[in-house]
């Protein structure tokens, strides 16, 4: 959110209702929007991810699952190309069906033959090149995007597109795990 000055008070606006000069295409007649799920391995990302998903489907609304087509986890033995279906793997066992992309320029080519789905679930983020374009470009035309990243390697740098889509961001859920030699 931001503060806005109404009246000689300071309000909280989202950003679908903030608005200034050069300000991302985001209106209050669309209903875009971001969510991220970001932090190390063993932080349940793909879990939490998950739970978003189930209540996209209770709704009965369309969406689809992207996954990066070099993430051999849950594909191992398997020739793969783009528009494959993989599997993101889940701790608990759980196997979610995903369409194997190299980069954002598969996820558009998909969207716009299938142009009835507007809630879009992406696996691992910071490795799908032109990522960020992708997002700031539909949000406006109404698309929601739900996505599971690291926010940094162990280099403790940004990762991928994965800092500058965080300030898109409606959303962001940081999780944590904890060190099994500490705890």
């Amino acid at each position: 959110t931001r503060s806005k000055l109404v009246k000689k008070v300071y309000e909280p606006r989202c950003t679908h209702h903030y608005h200034f000069e050069g300000s991302p295409g985001v209106g209050s007649n669309v209903d875009g929007y971001l969510e991220l799920f970001l932090g190390p391995m063993f932080a349940s990302k793909s879990l939490s991810w998950r739970e978003s998903m189930r209540r996209v489907e209770r709704t009965g609304a369309e969406h689809v699952a992207f996954k990066w087509l070099k993430d051999r986890r849950g594909n191992k033995g398997r020739k793969l190309k783009p528009y494959d279906t993989g599997y993101v793997e889940l701790k608990n066992g759980e196997r979610i069906p995903a369409l194997l992309v190299r980069d954002a320029k598969d996820i558009r080519d998909y969207l716009s033959r299938n142009s009835g789905i507007r809630n879009i679930f992406v696996d691992e983020l910071q490795f799908i090149s032109g990522i960020y374009d992708l997002v700031f470009n539909l949000m406006p035309q109404g698309y929601r995007f739900y996505g599971t990243g690291l926010p940094r390697p162990f280099k403790r740098t940004g990762f991928g597109e994965v800092p500058a889509l965080m300030c898109l961001a409606d959303r962001i859920n940081m999780l944590n795990s904890y060190c099994v030699t500490c705890h």
